[in-house]
């Protein structure tokens, strides 16, 4: 070991040595320091030079030279060497070296353990996080068979275990704050488990939505997929504002949209555009210029009026609610459960809506549908009069009053026709003539198709009521963050002994371009 200047300022600090003292005193200091446990192992690593000589040689010749005074020559040395062969003889080489004490260690020894190789598990560690990539149905002939599920340009993913449990945890918490402003329930509980899981969720997982919004275009912080700061995180647990939340971890979000979007007729093909706030979306669409074609030299060309070129495309956002009744024992389901109970009713009632909204919304009091868009073209009664029954060349009307222009072969599978089941029953059941029984349309009933494009089933849209469009110009504003509201008092749900829980989301759409949709409601009904 070096005699190190910082070995030497420590002895004449705490041991009396005389800064004057030969290089022996002060060696002679430093063992008696070691003997005396002044001086531990871990201080005399720090206070020596790394690369110099073993401490341990160091601290055997001075304490020989110590017995040496005592005993006759080189017997001081021989029983030093001895005790310490003895001593050292079952110690690792590992050990033989002092440590400094590692953060796990000192934490360990604050808090009383035993082990500092201890961890204490994440709450989300026992649920699996696997995940694999959603895909269309194989074998049901549906127009993406087995291909990847996307949804406003990403591919969507199944909900691990991990998600849903965080999204079950949320969901209840949800609730319970609900709960806690309005009616007091004591069935409205949090395990301790839930609990933990909501602290991981606020500090580990991304969120979406509006923090403490009014749903106004004034109200609230936008967050869109990202982690909470810690700010927003105080924000949201002090939230008093109203009975629910619209702000939810990215997971529920999605896993909610997910079922509609692998299993609608329309909602899949059409344009979704997510948003994060605003009630109202002001747009434009740009219209075409006119060339005209051999205008003789001299005579004044007639230029393009451009005052009518540029218009507006402003779309309302429209509220859309799904109410779920469930059992007060949900309360003690695993939030896996829980979870999964939730995503899967909401799920299918927001399926039903979308796709009725894409084909019927009335536009004033929810999202403008396909059939009460404006600039679209009506071909009129069918060719056997009003009120009778469709026949081929009807829907050929229909499929040739669509532009090419709006039909680009990249976009067939989403140029479809709409109805309900009987018109399509209908159009099917058309044999080629009264002594041939044969289908016109072929003897694939369950291939929904017709003149070569699909034919997409809406149950609202009325037997007389058809249409051709390109979906892909039909716009879809999606507000993200749900709106958590429960209600747990009132005589029916306190004898049933269930709770009401309701999820509001916010949608607004209607088509781009009216050129892309041809219809006709005067078909037999």
């Amino acid at each position: 070991m070096n005699l190190t200047q910082k070995l030497k300022g420590w002895l004449t600090e705490n041991c009396e040595v005389p800064e004057t003292a030969s290089d022996q005193e002060f060696k002679q200091a430093a063992a008696l320091a070691v003997m005396e446990d002044k001086l531990g192992g871990t201080k005399l690593a720090e206070l020596t030079d790394e690369d110099g000589p073993d401490p341990v040689d160091m601290l055997a010749k001075a304490i020989g030279q110590e017995l040496d005074k005592r005993l006759p020559k080189q017997e001081g040395s021989k029983v030093l060497g001895s005790a310490l062969e003895s001593a050292l003889a079952n110690v690792k080489p590992e050990d033989q070296e002092p440590k400094k004490e590692t953060a796990s260690a000192r934490a360990a020894r604050m808090f009383g353990k035993s082990d500092p190789s201890i961890r204490v598990k994440s709450p989300i560690e026992q649920y699996s996080s696997t995940k694999g990539a959603l895909v269309y149905p194989k074998g049901d002939k549906h127009w993406r068979d087995g291909q990847p599920v996307e949804h406003c340009g990403q591919i969507l993913e199944s909900t691990s275990q991990a998600d849903k449990a965080v999204a079950g945890a949320f969901l209840k918490w949800a609730m319970c704050k609900g709960a806690r402003r309005e009616s007091p329930d004591p069935r409205i509980r949090l395990t301790e488990h839930d609990e933990q899981l909501v602290e991981y969720a606020l500090r580990e997982v991304a969120w979406t939505g509006i923090l403490r919004g009014t749903g106004t275009d004034d109200g609230g912080t936008a967050v869109m997929g990202t982690k909470l700061a810690d700010w927003q995180r105080k924000t949201l647990l002090d939230d008093s504002t109203s009975g629910g939340l619209e702000i939810v971890p990215i997971a529920f979000d999605a896993a909610i949209i997910t079922t509609p979007v692998l299993f609608g007729e329309f909602y899949p093909l059409v344009k979704v555009i997510p948003i994060t706030r605003g009630r109202r979306i002001e747009g434009g669409k740009i219209g075409n210029i006119t060339v005209t074609s051999g205008p003789a030299e001299g005579t004044a060309m007639t230029p393009f009026n451009t005052a009518s070129m540029v218009s507006a495309l402003d779309t309302t956002i429209f509220n859309a609610t799904a109410a779920i009744e469930i059992g007060n024992d949900f309360q003690d389901d695993s939030p896996v459960n829980a979870a999964q109970i939730i995503i899967e009713k909401a799920g299918e009632k927001f399926m039903e809506w979308l796709d009725n909204q894409i084909c019927n919304g009335d536009g004033t009091t929810e999202p403008q549908g396909l059939l009460n868009a404006s600039g679209t073209t009506d071909i009129g009664n069918p060719a056997g009069g009003a009120g009778t029954a469709a026949q081929v060349n009807d829907y050929e009307a229909l499929l040739f009053n669509v532009g090419k222009e709006y039909q680009p072969r990249s976009q067939w599978n989403q140029c479809v026709f709409g109805g309900n089941l009987t018109t399509y029953r209908r159009a099917r059941a058309i044999y080629v003539g009264a002594a041939d029984a044969r289908r016109v349309f072929g003897m694939d009933e369950r291939s929904y198709t017709i003149l070569d494009a699909p034919f997409k089933i809406q149950g609202s849209i009325g037997n007389a009521s058809c249409f051709f469009a390109n979906l892909n110009y039909y716009r879809m504003y999606r507000r993200v963050g749900l709106n958590v509201k429960t209600e747990t008092g009132g005589r029916e749900l306190t004898l049933k002994n269930q709770t009401l829980i309701v999820l509001r989301a916010r949608f607004g759409g209607q088509l781009e371009l009216g050129g892309a949709m041809s219809w006709s409601d005067n078909w037999q009904a």
